[in-house]
């Protein structure tokens, strides 16, 4: 279960009760803070990071490199790897969770991110 401190307006996260993931609002945080509403991270794949508009840089054996371009920079890439084991890494940091990487993007772009269907 989700803690409101790990969390931001628009980030995804589970809802047991539902089928599809949730998108969290500020009024969401508020109730997941008083304990009224129990929310549950997204485990973090490949093809989020896809939707994401992240591309396939480079591809060997041990996985695969992912980049994002920021503010049309191509200097300023945010590189993620892919492993093949299925673990994915930001600069040896594992990320797991949906949510983390959202978060971890608007860190270090400024912006939100957008997923495609």
């Amino acid at each position: 279960m989700l803690k409101a401190n790990e969390l931001r307006t628009g980030n995804y996260v589970e809802d047991k009760t539902l089928t599809n993931p949730l998108k969290i609002t500020a009024n969401g945080i508020h109730y997941v803070e008083l304990g009224q509403f129990n929310v549950y991270p997204i485990p973090f794949t490949e093809e989020w990071l896809k939707r994401a508009g992240y591309s396939e840089l480079k591809r060997n054996e041990a996985g695969v490199v992912y980049g994002f371009v920021i503010n049309g920079v191509f200097d300023s890439v945010l590189k993620i790897l892919v492993f093949s084991s299925g673990r994915i890494k930001f600069r040896g940091k594992e990320l797991k969770h949906v949510h983390t990487f959202q978060n971890l993007h608007f860190a270090l772009t400024g912006e939100e991110l957008t997923f495609d269907k």
